[in-house]
């Protein structure tokens, strides 16, 4: 799974529900940002919509995003993975 499949995931899961109407965890809002920031790449099944040619332009653009990215979302998922835990 790619970061950007990833961070939507995460972002949709609602992981602070319980504590408020909007989440104000750092790590948690890194997963929503970037789903924010790449809601315009295809992902997932919505692939299949698209034509070939324009598919290659933005999986350009979802490896740059991806390499930019990846380093932030690791070092909170990792965050996210120790929090969470403390509740298990």
């Amino acid at each position: 799974m790619g970061l950007i499949e990833a961070a939507r995931r995460i972002s949709g899961e609602h992981l602070y529900s319980s504590h408020g109407d909007e989440p104000s965890d750092h790590d948690y809002l890194r997963f929503v940002g970037i789903d924010s920031e790449t809601d315009h790449l295809p992902i997932g099944p919505v692939r299949k919509y698209w034509s070939q040619e324009a598919l290659r332009q933005k999986d350009d653009e979802i490896r740059a995003y991806e390499s930019f990215a990846r380093e932030s979302a690791v070092a909170a998922a990792k965050n996210l993975v120790s929090k969470l835990a403390k509740h298990i």
